[in-house]
C-alpha cells in the first residue's frame, strides 16, 4: 500500500515575535487527485498488479510561520528569494475524504465521466474536461494520465484527428 496526500485545503498562519496569532488566512492552492499523476509514471510497470494498492487521502493542513522583520534565508539555502517569514511547520486539521485506486477500473475512473462516455476522446477534449470539472492546473496533468492509461493497456491510440491524436477506452477492462 502506497499511501499519498493531497492538500484539498490549507491556511496559512502568520505569527509575531511573541508568537502570538496575527493573520490565518486560506491558501489558494489546491491539489486533486491529477496532482499525483506525475508521481505515477515512476511505477507504471507496477500499476496493474493487483497486490498494489494507491491510497489517496485528501486532507485539510495549517502552515505556521513566524514573521520576522528583515527579509531572510532558510538555514538549507533553499530559497532562492528572500522572504520576511520563517516556517515553524505544517499541522493536520483533518482528513477529508480517502480515494483508492488498486484495479483498472480504479484508473479508468480517473477519466472524466464525459469522456467515459464518449469512449474516444484527444489530450484537448480530455484537457478541457479535467479544466471544466476539477481547474486549471489538473488539466495539465492530462498527458500523463494518458500515458500510465496506455501503459496500463485501458486507453490506447486509435488514428488521428487533424493534428491531434485520438484515444479510445480499451472495451475489456
Amino acid at each position: 500500500k502506497i499511501v499519498h496526500t493531497i492538500l484539498s485545503e490549507k491556511f496559512i498562519e502568520t505569527y509575531d515575535d511573541n508568537l502570538e496569532l496575527i493573520s490565518r488566512k486560506k491558501s489558494p492552492k489546491h491539489e486533486t487527485i491529477y496532482s499525483m499523476i506525475r508521481g505515477l509514471t515512476g511505477i507504471t510497470q507496477f500499476l496493474s498488479n493487483e497486490n498494489l494498492e494507491i491510497e489517496a487521502i485528501f486532507v485539510t493542513i495549517t502552515e505556521k510561520r513566524q514573521k520576522t522583520k528583515m527579509p531572510v534565508q532558510l538555514q538549507n539555502k533553499s530559497r532562492r528569494h528572500l522572504k520576511n517569514w520563517i516556517p515553524l511547520g505544517k499541522y493536520l486539521e483533518k482528513i477529508d475524504s480517502k480515494k483508492i485506486l488498486k484495479t483498472k477500473s480504479d484508473y479508468k475512473n480517473l477519466l472524466t465521466k464525459k469522456i467515459i462516455e464518449k469512449k474516444s476522446f484527444t489530450i484537448k477534449e480530455l484537457e478541457e474536461s479535467i479544466f471544466s470539472d476539477f481547474g486549471k492546473q489538473s488539466s495539465k496533468f492530462s498527458r500523463s494520465l494518458v500515458w500510465i492509461l496506455i501503459k496500463m493497456n485501458i486507453v490506447h491510440e486509435n488514428g488521428k484527428i487533424g493534428r491531434s491524436k485520438l484515444y479510445e477506452i480499451t472495451s475489456k477492462i
